[in-house]
């Protein structure tokens, strides 16, 4: 799945993705304790994406919800962008799961001129 977007915009629709195993089927993400978002651009630096949101009250059905942060645009250079979502148990302040899901690509264009 690839998602485009433009230089400064700030996304108000949500992207919605659904987690599959590695056999295709719809993951149940209930035993993770913690899920974050992660957003690196095209030049592989993480981007601050302070103020996301993720609902992952769908979770037992594999589905989470990123919301963009509002007031600013994380996409400041054209490029690939990609997102990823990471996924962790915590027992007693110990980590004792930890997986990512597949990069999410995120094609970030301008139209025309020199950018940046």
């Amino acid at each position: 799945m690839i998602s485009q977007y433009w230089v400064d915009q700030i996304p108000a629709r949500p992207i919605v993705i659904d987690i599959m195993d590695s056999d295709g089927i719809t993951a149940n993400l209930s035993g993770y304790t913690n899920i974050s978002a992660y957003l690196i651009d095209e030049r592989n630096k993480e981007v601050d994406i302070t103020g996301y949101t993720l609902d992952v009250s769908n979770k037992s059905n594999g589905r989470l919800v990123f919301g963009f942060p509002t007031g600013k645009s994380v996409f400041t250079d054209p490029g690939d962008y990609m997102l990823q979502i990471e996924l962790k148990t915590v027992t007693n302040n110990v980590t004792t799961a930890l997986d990512y899901t597949n990069a999410h690509q995120i094609v970030v264009k301008a139209l025309g001129g020199v950018y940046r």
